[in-house]
This record gives structure tokens, sequence and C-alpha cells, in this order.
């Protein structure tokens, strides 16, 4: 899964200079990834992160509170 190890660090110093609107969207059981999304949302700016419970790396798409977070975010941008 993570040919270089895990973790790894996504970003960088350059995420602090993000301005533009981002919007995070994670299943609460997408593991190793939930273990570090807040990690990545807190180094952007504004950044806003949405966990939906019960769901992992392929569930999340299809749930429909994932899709209620992302009409909301678009609408309110």
């Amino acid at each position: 899964m993570w040919p270089e190890g895990y973790p790894v660090e996504l970003g960088g110093a350059g995420l602090a200079d993000v301005d533009i609107p981002v919007f995070i969207v994670n299943g609460g059981d997408d593991h190793p990834y939930v273990e570090t999304d807040d990690e990545l949302a807190g180094a952007i700016p504004g950044a806003r992160l949405v966990r939906i419970p019960g769901t992992d790396h392929l569930t999340v798409v299809p749930d429909s509170w994932f899709k209620e977070e992302v009409l909301y975010f678009l609408k309110n941008q």
C-alpha cells in the first residue's frame, strides 16, 4: 500500500500557503489514512475535514452523508 513505508508525509510547508477552499472527506474506518487526516487538514488554512463514520476508502463516496457534506461545502464557497 505504501511502497515508501508508512506514514508518508504529505505536502510539507507549502500547504500553509494554500489560499483556496479545501474540503477533505475521509471514511471513519479508512485505516491508515484516518490516523493522519487531521494533520493534513490542520496544515491547510481553513481546510474543512469531515469523517464519515462506518465507512472506509471504498464505501465513503456512495454514502449519502458524503454527498450531503460535499453539496453543503460547494454551496457555501
